[in-house]
């Protein structure tokens, strides 16, 4: 999805939650939340030219990273430009977290995708899991 439409949707997604007085700084707040998943693009690897593909719409774009990703922009908005308006961090922690969260949502509905579950789905062998299951069982067992 092309940036344009990330911050756009961000900016409305922030804008369900403010009242008149805050309804422009959460259109600003939500606009740059939803654009700040695809930071990821800046992260590169000069020994491995196929970082950068395998790297972005990973774990910025996960549902898990949605609150910490809110909790960042949130932290840069207030602490550089919104300490002295008549707004609390919690209303701005808000703002960016419901922005932020469209992004990865988004992404999943085009045709690259994303992995929006990668920090809650992961594929297990039945000889590995079974393994580390009888060694916590062990463990119980002589506790």
């Amino acid at each position: 999805m092309d940036p344009l439409s990330q911050g756009v949707i961000g900016a409305v997604a922030a804008q369900q939650k403010t009242n008149k007085s805050h309804f422009i700084l959460a259109t600003i707040i939500g606009f740059f939340s939803g654009l700040a998943p695809d930071i990821d693009v800046f992260f590169r690897s000069s020994s491995d030219p196929l970082f950068y593909l395998e790297f972005h719409r990973q774990f910025t774009h996960s549902l898990v990273f949605i609150p910490i990703g809110g909790l960042i922009c949130s932290s840069i908005f207030y602490y550089l430009f919104l300490r002295n308006k008549d707004i609390t961090f919690k209303q701005t922690y808000i703002y960016a977290t419901l922005g932020y969260a469209t992004h990865g949502v988004l992404d999943s509905y085009t045709t690259y995708g994303t992995q929006l579950l990668l920090s809650l789905i992961h594929i297990s062998e039945p000889t590995r899991l079974l393994s580390i299951a009888y060694g916590v069982l062990w463990v119980i067992k002589k506790r």
